[in-house]
């Protein structure tokens, strides 16, 4: 056995499987090769199981975590803005009638149709709403890629879903890049939005951008979104020590005015002071691509 080897079964298998876990995300990663000294000096495995270590323990203290195991958010299962009502046709043809909204500048409006006895008028009526919801997110900044997100509850919690749908709490949706996350957002999004509430779109890198570029636009952006009912934030992350201060005050701001809020992110915040107001605020979901 080397020397690299009995130094390495000092710790035990739950160690050793966290270590290479922050090992894959550290600066050490870029070397293929690196010696026992090298590791001790730093103290490579004790500082990443430190915060390995403490990462899980905030997730298990403060967050109740769901996973959602997806191949694709292509195939939609609840498709939204357009709603069944339990209302049915007044002509007698059996069919619930359903509401589609038209999007306005500072409103929605719900317009209540037949499948069947209106089926002509339909389809010009659901490119008019498309296109208004088109116009609509473009106007908050949501980015091309996502105009057409769309909705899918499957894996989701009942009770989750219900308390989401009353916009008593958000969804903080984490996971790798290209697993739906921010398609999720976009299409809570547009239901927000069919609520006839204000929503404010954050792509949370450019919010951090303006901050470094100009302090005092932080405050300026927060008296605008406190006008909003709902809050979407986009690839959320605390940030360095510079920033740290900022995104705290943001979620901190959040929680105190209890503002309903969405997030997408790759991972979740262990810092107890973030993990206590998110685990409050939100429903946690991991997405995982299988």
């Amino acid at each position: 056995m080397t020397e690299m080897q009995e130094y390495l079964h000092t710790f035990s298998d739950e160690q050793l499987e966290m270590f290479l876990q922050k090992l894959a995300t550290s600066k050490y990663v870029q070397n293929q090769y690196f010696s026992l000294d090298q590791l001790k000096r730093d103290d490579v495995v004790g500082s990443l199981l430190v915060g390995g270590f403490k990462e899980k323990a905030a997730i298990s203290k403060y967050y109740d975590v769901n996973v959602i195991q997806r191949k694709t958010f292509t195939e939609p299962i609840v498709r939204l803005p357009e709603f069944k009502t339990k209302t049915p046709c007044p002509n007698g043809c059996g069919e619930m009638l359903v509401r589609i909204p038209i999007f306005q500048p500072d409103s929605v409006q719900m317009v209540t149709k037949c499948n069947i006895c209106d089926s002509a008028k339909l389809q010009p009526l659901r490119e008019r709403m498309a296109m208004s919801l088109t116009n609509h997110l473009t106007g908050l900044g949501v980015p091309k890629r996502f105009l057409t997100s769309s909705f899918d509850t499957t894996g989701f919690k009942p009770g989750h879903l219900a308390t989401v749908r009353d916009m008593g709490a958000g969804f903080y949706f984490y996971g790798e890049s290209g697993c739906g996350k921010t398609h999720q957002l976009i299409s809570w999004m547009k239901y927000a939005i069919t609520l006839n509430l204000s929503v404010a779109y954050i792509d949370w890198s450019e919010f951090l951008c303006k901050i470094r570029a100009n302090s005092t636009s932080y405050y300026d952006s927060i008296k605008e979104y406190r006008k909003c009912d709902v809050l979407f934030v986009d690839d959320f992350k605390v940030g360095t020590s510079y920033i740290e201060e900022y995104s705290y005050n943001f979620i901190n701001d959040l929680y105190k005015s209890e503002r309903t809020a969405f997030f997408t992110s790759c991972t979740l915040p262990h810092q107890d002071q973030f993990a206590m107001r998110i685990g409050q605020m939100t429903k946690q979901y991991e997405i995982q691509r299988i």
